[in-house]
């Protein structure tokens, strides 16, 4: 009577080392993220606009994919018993049914390498946005921008302009950012800081991006952020509270109260923040046309003033930095 020499739950092998691989990479990430992230976000310095997000995006595996697998592997097991009780009852091999159970515990390995051979933390990156931490105002109005002349500004769309929300929700901490269709102005004397000034910005909330893809369209939904009755996210302000000379002659360090509009409500918000002028290489790298400015701004939200579900928060305070290349305008 013919009989394998070995028992049919050796062709879940391939399953189950992928899975220890894949809780393998997730060890090494050592991001202890629940979700995974196709195209993982990282920041690197960056001489223009402070932070950037970099070309590399490997793939991020959760602790989703990990339990994903398992369930994977033990239905296997199942098959294997089937296998084996088959092979009992007809006292013979059954070769397809091995085959396909080592065929298809062969898929998972697909996951870890892809996600090995995606690559690991960019030299120097880091997951979040850092805090900006400037300091409390000095009270009046010192410095000024060099050779910078006064009138309307506008965005540069898709030059690296982009709202960023730093939160912790689901038991993750994750940034939420939005650069679909962002647009506003600033008008502004450069020289005479005390005038009156006028920023305005729009954002389209649909374009939020969490870094996880069902994680962004559920926050742009009726549950969260509600894109299609409110389509847009905005912050104003008129004036400044103070300023002084930043790290050179030719960046400004600011302090202004502005307006926060989420789904229709205004939220009064502190602002702190720095305007640098663009050189002559940094205008080329943006596709500045004009002389041109970046705007760094970094203020707070409490989520639970806002329509958003605050229980849905693991913490309600949120960061915001909005990051704005602006190039001069002539009216």
């Amino acid at each position: 009577m013919e009989r394998s020499p070995r028992s049919p739950y050796w062709a879940i092998a391939p399953a189950l080392l992928a899975v220890l691989a894949s809780l393998a990479r997730w060890l090494q990430q050592g991001s202890g993220n629940l979700y995974t992230a196709l195209d993982k976000r990282f920041y690197i310095p960056d001489p223009v606009v402070g932070w950037r997000i970099t070309e590399d995006s490997p793939l991020w595996l959760g602790v989703d994919v990990v339990g994903m697998l398992t369930a994977y592997t033990v239905t296997l097991v199942v098959v294997a018993r089937f296998v084996g009780q088959r092979e009992r009852q007809n006292g013979a091999t059954w070769s397809p049914g091995r085959n396909a159970l080592w065929g298809i515990a062969a898929i998972p390995l697909i996951v870890p390498v892809w996600a090995f051979a995606s690559g690991g933390v960019p030299e120097g990156a880091r997951e979040a946005l850092p805090p900006g931490v400037i300091g409390p105002p000095p009270g009046g109005f010192e410095g000024t921008l060099a050779g910078l002349p006064a009138g309307r500004y506008e965005i540069v769309s898709g030059a690296e302009s982009a709202v960023t929300a730093h939160l912790k929700a689901g038991g993750e901490e994750f940034d939420a950012r939005f650069a679909g269709g962002l647009s506003g102005t600033l008008q502004f004397d450069p020289s005479n800081l005390e005038a009156p000034l006028n920023i305005e910005v729009r954002v389209d909330a649909s374009s939020v991006d969490t870094g996880v893809s069902m994680r962004s369209k559920h926050a742009a939904s009726e549950d969260f952020l509600d894109a299609a009755k409110h389509p847009e996210l905005r912050f104003s302000t008129a004036a400044l509270s103070s300023s002084r000379q930043g790290d050179s002659p030719s960046q400004l360090v600011f302090w202004t109260d502005g307006t926060v509009t989420i789904m229709g409500k205004e939220l009064s918000v502190p602002v702190q923040g720095t305007v640098s002028v663009l050189d002559e290489q940094a205008r080329e790298r943006v596709g500045a046309d004009a002389p041109g400015l970046v705007v760094t701004a970094d203020f707070p939200l409490d989520l639970a003033e806002t329509p958003l579900p605050a229980e849905e928060f693991d913490e309600t305070r949120a960061t915001l930095r909005a990051v704005l290349i602006l190039t001069h305008r002539p009216e």
